[in-house]
């Protein structure tokens, strides 16, 4: 039997842990090719407050490395952890969900396991055949990795997670199997010593959201990053998002940067303000349902593949627009 094992990205730590919607995107890819497995390392008791989400998800088997230093090896645990189930359980490929530290991880994996590695994967068709986007998503590539474990970084955003149902049937809680992390060796001399906890907002996350409302440089500052962008997502109950321009010039924070450097999106609604559409931003919100775009260049490249676009400033455009929605409320 075929198995591919997730390692699990998920929010907070120990008991507050949640699982994030980018594993569940990795686990929907893997299922129709095998057996899915999964491995949880993180703080003790972590694993079990993901146990009823994965469970559910439909993984077989949840692999749980655990301990209160478990993550400041810069990746070293995970590698070490990670590479030793797949060698042991007989796995047949890794897919992991993509993020600035698990790109380093997958290389490190497949360096350690003697496989090939694609990066940027939008469709898993065999364990080791995969379609990835290249070019700022201008070309699909269809490959083949080689290799006993092939590694696999899967864009976010490019698997629907069906919602919720009532009529869903609960599964069985699957069994954690506790995994021993290795010590010693040159590699943990290097150790990360402090932690910046993620700042937390009342908006939706921004790569789940239905809706994003997102600014570039064409907002001119970042005090109309804050009326502008963040007033109409707050109106609407939007996520808010940005261009690498518009972090760059310090109008908000790097989380919220959509593109290639930053987060691929999926939203039933995406709404463009100032923004020209350069092909590095175009490639992490192209897949939006529907496309709004409010610009002053009438030949921005975003309004190629609008279903809205209002030539006007966005300075301008926008105030309007919120003193409709005012009046309406």
């Amino acid at each position: 039997m075929t198995t591919l094992l997730i390692p699990v990205s998920y929010h907070g730590q120990g008991k507050n842990a949640e699982l994030a919607h980018i594993t569940l995107e990795a686990i929907l890819a893997a299922h129709p090719h095998g057996d899915v497995a999964a491995v949880v390392i993180g703080q003790p008791g972590t694993a079990a407050a993901l146990q009823a989400d994965l469970s559910q998800a439909g993984v077989s088997a949840i692999y749980a490395a655990e301990a209160d230093d478990a993550l400041l090896s810069l990746g070293v645990t995970e590698t070490d952890v990670i590479s030793k189930i797949a060698v042991d359980k007989a796995c047949n490929g890794i897919v992991l969900p993509d993020s600035v530290l698990n790109r380093e991880i997958a290389g490190r994996l497949a360096a350690r396991l003697g496989s090939g590695i694609a990066s940027d994967v939008v469709a898993l068709t065999a364990p080791n055949t995969v379609t990835h986007s290249i070019f700022g998503s201008q070309l699909d590539v269809h490959a083949t990795v080689h290799g006993p474990t092939p590694v696999v970084i899967l864009r976010n955003g490019v698997v629907e997670v069906p919602a919720d149902s009532e009529a869903q049937s609960e599964k069985p809680l699957v069994e954690i199997e506790e995994v021993e992390i290795p010590r010693g060796g040159t590699a943990r001399s290097v150790r990360v010593t402090s932690m910046t906890p993620e700042e937390t907002s009342d908006r939706p996350d921004l790569t789940t959201a239905k809706i994003v409302v997102a600014g570039g440089r064409g907002v001119c500052s970042p005090e109309n990053f804050a009326t502008l962008v963040e007033g109409l997502a707050d109106e609407l109950g939007a996520a808010v998002g940005s261009t690498r321009d518009a972090v760059d010039l310090d109008y908000c924070a790097g989380a919220t940067q959509i593109g290639q450097t930053g987060v691929t999106i999926a939203p039933e609604l995406y709404i463009g303000l100032g923004i020209s559409g350069a092909i590095q931003h175009k490639a992490g919100m192209q897949n939006a349902k529907r496309i709004v775009v409010v610009n002053n260049d009438p030949e921005a490249p975003l309004f190629s593949i609008a279903d809205l676009g209002i030539v006007g400033d966005a300075t301008e455009v926008v105030p309007a627009l919120l003193e409709l929605l005012h009046d309406q409320d």
